[in-house]
Order: C-alpha cells, then sequence, then structure tokens
C-alpha cells in the first residue's frame, strides 16, 4: 500500500506553483534575451501585400463576375498611439475567371483607394490586430463606395521590418472574401512607451 501511494505522488507532474514559476523563469529569459520591437507611438509603418479571394457579384442587374481574384495592396499607417494607428491604402484586384462586357473577353479589374484605421495589441514580437478601411473603387468607368474589415497578425522579429497575415471581407459593388500575405516595413521616431 505504501509503494502505490508513494508511486501516485511521484508520478505527478508538480504543483501548480511550480508550473507557473517555471513559465515566469521562461518568460524572464526570453524577455531578456531576445531583443524586442515594438510600435510605438509617433512610428509610421508601411506595408505591400499580395491578396487573394473570391468575389460574389449577382445582383442590381450586373453581369455576373462572380469568381477568383487575386492583387496588390499598399498601406501607409502613423500610429498616433501605442494601438492606434491611421493612414491611407490603395488595393488593385485583377479577376482571375474572364467577364463578358460589350462582346469580348476582358479581366474584371478595379482599384481602390481607402482611409485606414488600425487598432493592434502588442504582445512582444507577435501582433494582433483588426483594421477597417472605407473609400473609393474605380472599376471600369464606374465610381463607387468600397469598405472593408479585415484582422490579422504581424510578426516583428526587429525594429525595421517584419511580415503580416490578414483575412477579411470587402463589401461594394462585389463582395470580396480577402486573404492578404506581405511584408512591413517601419521607421519615425517612437516617442510612446514600449509595452
Amino acid at each position: 500500500m505504501r509503494g502505490s501511494a508513494s508511486m501516485g505522488r511521484g508520478s505527478r507532474s508538480g504543483s501548480p506553483a511550480c508550473w507557473v514559476a517555471a513559465a515566469a523563469a521562461v518568460v524572464g529569459l526570453h524577455t531578456l534575451a531576445v531583443p524586442h520591437a515594438h510600435a510605438t507611438q509617433g512610428e509610421w509603418h508601411a506595408a505591400v501585400a499580395g491578396v487573394g479571394g473570391w468575389a460574389e457579384n449577382r445582383c442590381c442587374g450586373m453581369t455576373d463576375t462572380s469568381g477568383a481574384r487575386v492583387g496588390i495592396d499598399g498601406r501607409w499607417l502613423r500610429d498616433v498611439t501605442d494601438f492606434w494607428s491611421f493612414g491611407a491604402g490603395v488595393r488593385h484586384w485583377f479577376s482571375l475567371t474572364d467577364a463578358r462586357f460589350g462582346g469580348r473577353q476582358s479581366p474584371w479589374g478595379s482599384a481602390a483607394l481607402t482611409a485606414e484605421a488600425r487598432l493592434a495589441l502588442d504582445a512582444l514580437q507577435w501582433i494582433p490586430f483588426v483594421q477597417a478601411g472605407a473609400g473609393w473603387e474605380v472599376v471600369r468607368t464606374r465610381l463607387g463606395l468600397r469598405g472593408r474589415v479585415e484582422v490579422g497578425l504581424g510578426w516583428r522579429p526587429q525594429r525595421t521590418s517584419g511580415w503580416e497575415v490578414r483575412v477579411g471581407v470587402e463589401a461594394g459593388h462585389e463582395w470580396r472574401g480577402v486573404v492578404a500575405v506581405g511584408w512591413v516595413g517601419y521607421g519615425g521616431g517612437g516617442v510612446g512607451l514600449d509595452l
């Protein structure tokens, strides 16, 4: 009986206090050993990304141009606080499926210019964020409103650059589901406190 009781105690993987102390030691060593880069008030960041997704356009008497889309986007944002950034974005889409316009085949293309707002939660090198944009989009000769909401995760291994992945939706003359992967460059002098 005594042997089985001691085996039961010995097979336990440690008390909760030991696990908390071990986790604190790992986080502490990581904080001291790795130079972290955080976005701060006064910085700017410029991003370039490849985007892809699916568009749905089956309303308002328009030609059905639903299908796969690819594109490129760019963004410039200024950090006005440690968490909020504001700026502008541009995005150009191309269709991977042909659409018929006036009896000729042509890829569906559009370009948009938007005002952007971003809320970021800086957490060491990983930066989760939510961003939204609204502005104008040109599709052939039509000008219309365009809005988008995206969530993303940035990875900033050094002070001057990083990478990010975003997923979201756009609305305007058509609905689009969006996935974006891109590079981010950082600059400017931060005047806020690093988290």
